[in-house]
């Protein structure tokens, strides 16, 4: 099942912490499957999917039926994570259970008489939520940091490597890998071939130390990633970042990045030691600051994810999308989602949930906005 578009009406109560919204899916139809045009009319599968969104506490965020609210999930992922090892992920899956209410209020016509849905949404506690959520942020920040190192050694899983899983949630570890590797600063010295294993001999002139580096062993943190005599060069690296080592002019020229640069891994490492919150609320809204790089961003404005009523404040080192609200009439967030509605569902929904009056559905969700606490 998919909807052209969303729109969500929110208020935040700051002196009940209480964030409260209505939700309207607004052209609902039953979409393509395996590539064929929408049917005439939705499938058993489309069916059950909206069974369960009248039987079961569901709530969607836009891009289609996929950023959810899912009670009977959550459930099932609170169930799993008991038993392995409680975390901040379970206490915040509680909370969540225990502070959310979704009601589906019904299905409606639209102007263009398209088939339309609403739900009204409450949340309690959300300086609670939101507490927990940046510690989860923070959580799967670190582990972020890990894994883009981890890619860029080139050689994660071998025996000779450097890095260890465990030391991924270590904030000192990972300062350590993502100090930059002075690499223009080095030079090789000579190499040899010793029982069948090069050995590079590098000149580290702002340590002013030489050493010695071994294929399949590691010294000074750096190691040996392959050795191509046909096209002369070897590659090292260290804490994830590569070089290449040219055999005839001795030179060490470190490698172009990849991922997110190391700026940026290193700014997001301090916000998480520094604790400086990624996600903040106060009497005007809600804010999501984090650092990205210029190109990050723009790949992120060109595929167009962000909801009209989210604005984007620039600063020099760090990005803030911002969720604002007015004191009379609070916050509105549109997307448009999937268009090529269809009026493929309109004659199931009659038939098995009914069809309210749009004045009647607006005038419950105008109450309910109004009068919440």
């Amino acid at each position: 099942m998919e909807f052209e578009d969303q729109e969500i009406r929110w208020r935040y109560l700051p002196e009940n912490d209480v964030l409260v919204a209505t939700l309207r899916y607004q052209g609902i139809y039953g979409g393509k499957e395996d590539k064929k045009r929408p049917p005439e009319s939705i499938s058993k599968k489309q069916a059950q999917q909206l069974a369960s969104v009248m039987e079961v506490e569901r709530a969607f965020f836009f891009n289609n039926w996929i950023s959810e609210f899912n009670r009977a999930a959550f459930e099932q992922k609170l169930s799993e994570s008991d038993q392995v090892d409680p975390s901040i992920q379970s206490e915040l899956f509680k909370l969540l259970l225990q502070e959310i209410k979704v009601v589906n209020v019904g299905f409606y016509l639209d102007k263009q008489g398209r088939l339309c849905g609403a739900q009204t949404l409450r949340i309690g506690n959300v300086s609670q939520i939101s507490g927990l959520t940046n510690e989860l942020i923070s959580e799967f920040a670190l582990k972020h940091i890990g894994s883009q190192l981890d890619a860029r050694s080139g050689n994660k899983g071998n025996a000779h490597s450097t890095e260890k899983p465990s030391e991924t949630l270590d904030l000192n570890r990972l300062f350590q890998r993502l100090q930059k590797v002075e690499y223009e600063q080095m030079r090789l010295a000579g190499m040899v071939r010793i029982r069948g294993k090069y050995r590079i001999n590098l000149v580290d002139n702002q340590d002013e130390v030489s050493f010695w580096l071994e294929e399949g062993s590691s010294s000074r943190g750096f190691s040996i990633l392959e050795v191509d005599m046909d096209r002369g060069f070897a590659r090292i690296q260290k804490n994830g970042q590569t070089a290449k080592v040219y055999l005839r002019s001795m030179k060490v020229v470190a490698e172009e990045e990849t991922g997110h640069s190391l700026a940026s891994l290193n700014m997001l490492a301090h916000q998480v030691k520094s604790k400086i919150p990624f996600l903040t609320t106060d009497s005007e809204g809600f804010a999501f600051q984090m650092p990205i790089r210029p190109n990050d961003l723009k790949k992120l404005e060109e595929k167009n994810v962000f909801p009209e009523g989210i604005s984007i404040i620039k600063g020099k080192d760090t990005v803030s999308w911002r969720m604002n609200q007015s004191s009379k009439s609070g916050g509105l967030l549109k997307k448009r989602c999937f268009p090529g509605y269809v009026p493929n569902a309109l004659d199931h929904v009659r038939k098995e949930y009914g069809i309210r009056k749009q004045s009647n559905v607006d005038a419950e969700l105008s109450r309910f906005l109004q009068t919440a606490q």
